[in-house]
């Protein structure tokens, strides 16, 4: 379980009967004038990004969470299945869903167990990946790249891929114990990216605290993360904070636009929601499974993201700049 604003945002904030206005804008710049892309690498990763719709799923918790025609509405077209993967593949082969499945644990190898994780889900239609784990330490990644092995050889052309610790996590927890209190966060991503060899990069980065803060750190492990891929000749994905509990706060219409084309400009060829069931004070769903405001949110969102989208998963990022909004006082009574 997870540790845990292209075009024009702004959100106003009232301070002493002032307002005050912060803008970010994010600018996608397509070939004709400088050349921002170039056509993706090679690799299974790279051919499922090109040979499907822009990917955005919903983590989904449990099956009883899931109906395929209100999951699809949310503007979602991948399932992410999570604890209940035989149950949930189901429902999603029946409705014609395709779907990726997290397999956990994986740190021990192709053992019996996860055997039959994976061998349940695959019984299912629509299978296009496997999650090895989540957010794996060191210490972890040799036995869940042995897994990865051993799924690409009996289920060729599924991806296989894991999702990364994000900077903020302590060098125990990145390492897997105490032993290295100097291990970074680069080393990390690069032991990674070694030793189960995943056909995409992902990661997750959760930036909004239950304060009203921003986590400091959201774009230069974006860049980090772009950068690692690209070096790597891999597609990239993140994960986009949908939910709040005591660590975090529920994000705002332009919370989740800040997050999700933020991604799209740093070249991201794929998106999940954490979460889309109910879990802690957040997701697309309420308690009662019925469909919240962040629902409402991501449907209009998605239908913006598949859109430039389409075009977006045949290119690779070879450039991109932000530049960070400012508060100013307008200096405007508030009446």
């Amino acid at each position: 379980m997870h540790v845990h604003r292209l075009a024009r945002l702004s959100r106003a904030h009232c301070a002493q009967r002032l307002v005050a206005v912060s803008m970010l804008f994010v600018v996608f710049v397509f070939p004709g004038g400088r050349k921002a892309w170039s056509a993706p690498a090679a690799g299974v990763g790279n051919q499922y990004v090109r040979n499907h719709p822009f990917t955005l799923m919903g983590l989904n918790i449990f099956a009883a969470s899931l109906d395929v025609n209100e999951y699809r509405a949310a503007g979602l077209n991948v399932l992410l299945a999570w604890e209940e993967i035989a149950q949930q593949t189901s429902i999603a082969a029946a409705g014609g869903l395709p779907w990726h499945a997290q397999i956990r644990p994986a740190d021990q190898g192709p053992d019996s167990y996860l055997q039959g994780l994976v061998a349940g889900a695959a019984a299912n239609a629509g299978g296009l990946g496997w999650m090895l784990h989540d957010e794996p330490s060191r210490l972890q990644m040799p036995g869940i790249g042995n897994a990865a092995s051993w799924i690409r050889s009996h289920y060729p052309g599924t991806m296989v891929y894991g999702n990364a610790f994000p900077s903020y996590a302590s060098a125990t927890q990145l390492y897997g114990d105490g032993s290295n209190p100097g291990y970074t966060w680069s080393a990390y991503l690069d032991d990674y990216i070694a030793i189960i060899q995943p056909d995409i990069l992902m990661y997750d980065y959760y930036p909004f605290d239950p304060d009203g803060s921003t986590k400091g750190g959201f774009f230069s492990d974006l860049v980090t993360i772009r950068s690692k891929a690209l070096a790597a000749g891999l597609p990239y994905f993140a994960f986009v904070q949908a939910w709040a509990d005591a660590g975090a706060r529920l994000p705002s219409e332009s919370d989740m636009r800040m997050q999700v084309f933020s991604y799209l400009a740093a070249g991201y060829c794929g998106l999940a929601y954490f979460t889309y069931d109910h879990f802690e004070d957040g997701g697309f769903l309420d308690a009662n499974g019925n469909p919240t405001p962040l629902y409402a949110t991501a449907a209009t969102l998605n239908a913006e993201v598949s859109k430039l989208g389409y075009s977006l998963r045949f290119l690779t990022s070879t450039d991109v700049r932000f530049l960070r909004g400012e508060y100013k006082y307008l200096g405007v009574l508030l009446k």
